[in-house]
């Protein structure tokens, strides 16, 4: 109950995005308690926190068996081309790489996915029919994309050059604003 005694509902968000950035650091530094299926995670989480140092990257390199010699980069500010992603690993049956893509860099402001208790507009909804239906929407979203992550994780752990592939594709999606598709 708040101040005014109204029912409030707090989400616990579930996503790549509420990590402390010396946390993601300390994790990717020493990966060796890292379990196989951690290996997508860990990816995700040296671009969405932007860890360009190569100490991390050489360890997680080693660690994981991912086929690169150095740090793949999203660009600060700029933008993912979110549907020339989906079109992508759609195409080569990875829909499920575009999951976890998604709910990782992408989340869309999804209370299950991201949010802070520093921003508590980010977590707390009073409870009112409006608020059931977009938190039972955003469940649904959230589950999906957990789901798809869920599989991805598994599908990395056996194959780590889909890391490879995935890095090249975001580095793609970020020149390709400026394509013209015909």
């Amino acid at each position: 109950l708040d101040d005014e005694n109204d029912l409030t509902l707090y989400t616990q968000p579930m996503g790549l995005n509420n990590y402390i950035e010396d946390d993601v650091y300390e994790m990717s530094s020493d990966p060796s308690d890292c379990r196989d299926e951690m290996s997508l995670t860990v990816f995700l989480l040296l671009l969405n926190y932007y860890i360009c140092d190569p100490e991390p990257w050489m360890a997680c390199i080693e660690r994981f068996n991912w086929p690169i010699e150095e740090a793949f980069s999203v660009q600060w500010g700029s933008d993912i081309d979110r549907s020339y992603l989906r079109r992508y690993f759609k195409r080569k049956g990875l829909p499920e790489l575009f999951d976890a893509i998604q709910m990782a860099l992408i989340p869309d402001g999804n209370p299950f996915l991201c949010g802070s208790p520093e921003d508590l507009d980010s977590i707390c909804f009073e409870i009112t029919g409006e608020n059931i239906k977009y938190l039972y929407e955003a469940w649904d979203e959230a589950e999906r994309l957990l789901s798809g992550f869920e599989k991805a994780s598994r599908m990395v752990a056996v194959d780590p050059s889909l890391v490879a592939m995935i890095g090249k594709a975001l580095e793609r999606s970020q020149k390709s604003k400026g394509r013209v598709r015909v």
